[in-house]
């Protein structure tokens, strides 16, 4: 008989090279003898009885020990690698699913050996599948967990100080900047005024809000931006004065006084 043979498995079942066995009859001369089984072979040892069988129905045999092992990890393969931003010290996170073939075994379903939840920073995590003549293969996951981004507060400019006249409407000339590019939020808000002012701002959730004075002194306004995070204040003064008084007759630039003689004369 052929030589014992041991191979390694390609797959569920392997077919293997048996060799040629030969047989030799007194009667019949060379005989060429059989395999039984001659293959493919799953894993382990089996036993091949080679048999030759002569015109007279004489039969002689021998045996070959076939041996296929299964020395061959499973392939694995790890789900993609993941960046997630934390929702605390500890976040959880959708690993996915990962995949495994073995030659022998097929299909197996790989595990991690860390499921989370995680913390910040970057976790190997490394997917596994063991087949059932206890090989074992593995591929690695990266997941990352960040910081959430640091929200920087916006800045409020109120605009310029400005001095106007009684009773001329005012412009304000705020603004903001966000360096997150974040949508910002205004509000103007009047911090003082004059005694007895009655002033009401208009647009006053606008950079460019508008008021009319209706008294002479200094109109204190804040300016409020916020970016829904974090926001800051400026402040702005708008001092009022009384219109110019109206010269006439000889009074050297005084209110002229109707009643008297020289307001009508100009003299």
């Amino acid at each position: 008989e052929p030589a014992d043979v041991t191979v390694e498995a390609t797959g569920s079942s392997t077919p293997v090279n048996l060799g040629t066995a030969t047989a030799d009859d007194l009667v019949d001369g060379a005989i060429a003898p059989t395999a039984n089984p001659s293959g493919p072979f799953s894993v382990g040892t089996t036993v091949v009885t080679w048999t030759a069988t002569d015109n007279a129905g004489n039969s002689t045999a021998d045996i070959q020990n076939v041996t296929v092992t299964d020395n061959t990890a499973p392939t694995v393969t790890a789900p993609a690698d993941i960046t997630v931003v934390s929702t605390g010290a500890l976040t959880d996170v959708n690993l996915g699913t990962g995949t495994a073939n073995d030659l022998v075994d097929g299909a197996i379903p790989p595990s991690p050996d860390n499921s989370g939840p995680f913390p910040v920073g970057t976790t190997v995590v490394t997917w596994s599948a063991t087949d059932t003549a206890g090989n074992t293969g593995s591929d690695p996951q990266n997941v990352t967990v960040t910081d959430p981004a640091a929200n920087t507060p916006p800045v409020a400019n109120a605009g310029p100080d400005q001095t106007v006249i009684l009773g001329v409407d005012v412009t304000l000339a705020g603004s903001g900047f966000d360096a997150n590019n974040d949508l910002l939020g205004y509000a103007w808000t009047f911090l003082s005024k004059p005694r007895k002012s009655n002033a009401v701002l208009q647009l006053s959730g606008t950079p460019n809000a508008t008021f009319t004075p209706d008294k002479a002194g200094t109109y204190e306004l804040q300016l409020q931006v916020t970016d829904g995070t974090d926001s800051d204040t400026d402040t702005v003064l708008i001092d009022v004065d009384k219109p110019p008084k109206n010269g006439g007759g000889s009074g050297g630039g005084k209110p002229c006084n109707p009643k008297k003689p020289s307001c009508n004369s100009g003299t």
